[in-house]
C-alpha cells in the first residue's frame, strides 16, 4: 500500500540532487512544479544534503519530510497522504532503515508495523484490520518468516496459527468462526424446583387447640344393638 508510494518519494529525494551542479552553496535550495507551486526544499551543508528535505503536493500539502546528515538519510522521516494524514513514519541510520516502520490508513489508523535492523526486516511484524483491530502477528529473521504466526478474527479471537522455518511453512491450523447469532445466545437455565416450606410458629402466640370430636350417640346405640 504505502510502500510503493514511499519508495517513489524517497527515490525522488535521492535522485534529484544528482542532477544539480557539483557545487551547491550552503542553505536551502527549492524546486518547483511547472505550475509554479513549490515541489521540494533541500537543505545543504558543505556541498551535501544536511537537514530536512521536504516535498509537497502540487496543491501545497505536505508530502514527505526526510532528514539527512552529510548526504545520507539519518533520523526520522514521514510521508503524508494528500489529505494531510500521516501515511508512513520511521527512521534511518546511515542511509538504512532502522527501528519501527509504521503505515497508516487514510483514516489515520495503524495498518502495518514492522521492525528493521540495518535495513533488514527483522523481529515482530503486525498488520491490522481497516477498523484498527489486530489482524496478524508474525516474526521475521533476515527478512524471512521464522517461528509462529497468529491470525485473528476482527473480534479478537484466534482465526489461524502457523509455524515457519526459514520462510517455509511447517505447520498450520485453522479455527472455525462461531456465527455471531450463536455467540449472542445464552443457554436456557431451568429454575430449580421450590421446596415445600412449613410455616413457622409465631413467637408468643399459642397454637389453637385441635377441635374436640364427639362421637355420634346414634352410631354408638346402633353398634350396641348389633352386638346383642
Amino acid at each position: 500500500m504505502g510502500t510503493a508510494v514511499l519508495t517513489g518519494v524517497l527515490l525522488l529525494v535521492v535522485m534529484a540532487p544528482a542532477a544539480l551542479a557539483s557545487s551547491v552553496p550552503d542553505g536551502v535550495k527549492r524546486s518547483y512544479y511547472p505550475s509554479g507551486a513549490i515541489r521540494q526544499e533541500q537543505s545543504y551543508k558543505l556541498n551535501a544534503l544536511d537537514g530536512d528535505v521536504t516535498s509537497y503536493y502540487e496543491n501545497g500539502a505536505l508530502q514527505s519530510v526526510v532528514h539527512y546528515v552529510a548526504g545520507k538519510r539519518d533520523g526520522l522521516f514521514k510521508t503524508y497522504y494528500a489529505t494531510g494524514i500521516v501515511e508512513t513514519e520511521g527512521s534511518y541510520r546511515n542511509n538504512e532503515k532502522q527501528g519501527a516502520l509504521k503505515q497508516y490508513t487514510l483514516a489515520g489508523l495503524l495498518a502495518r508495523e514492522e521492525n528493521y535492523e540495518k535495513g533488514v526486516l527483522t523481529g515482530e511484524g503486525r498488520t491490522f484490520y481497516p477498523g484498527g483491530a489486530l489482524l496478524k502477528q508474525m516474526y521475521y529473521v533476515n527478512a524471512v518468516l521464522q517461528g509462529g504466526t497468529v491470525e485473528y478474527f476482527e473480534d479478537g479471537r484466534v482465526k489461524a496459527v502457523a509455524t515457519y522455518r526459514d520462510g517455509a511453512l511447517v505447520s498450520s491450523k485453522d479455527f472455525e468462526q462461531v456465527p455471531q447469532d450463536m455467540m449472542s445466545q445464552k443457554p436456557a437455565v431451568k429454575p430449580a424446583p421450590k421446596a415445600a416450606v412449613k410455616p413457622l410458629p409465631t413467637p408468643g402466640v399459642k397454637a389453637a387447640p385441635a377441635p374436640e370430636v364427639k362421637a355420634d350417640t346414634n352410631v354408638q346405640v346402633n353398634a350396641e344393638v348389633m352386638n346383642k
